[in-house]
């Protein structure tokens, strides 16, 4: 999968801007789509958000029928970086 800069970079700073502890996936999508429109589909944001968490940026949260997202410490770290 070819990672696109642009989306990590969106969702990280919709989970940012959020200020919360963390978003479930349904809402991080939606959010996506708010500011994107049909630019991504959902296999390509699931797929985003599996490789974020793989890497440290994402951390899951175990919700109790669908997954949750938190910023990790890599995550922040690209966020104050860029």
């Amino acid at each position: 999968m070819p990672r696109n800069e642009l989306l990590v970079f969106r969702i990280l700073r919709i989970l940012r801007l959020k200020q919360v502890q963390y978003l479930d996936e349904r809402q991080l999508i939606a959010a996506i789509r708010r500011e994107t429109g049909d630019e991504f589909n959902d296999q390509t944001i699931h797929e985003h958000l599996r490789h974020m968490q793989q890497h440290g940026l994402l951390k899951p949260v175990n919700l109790r029928r669908i997954n949750g997202y938190a910023l990790d410490w890599a995550g922040y770290d690209y966020l104050d970086a860029s």
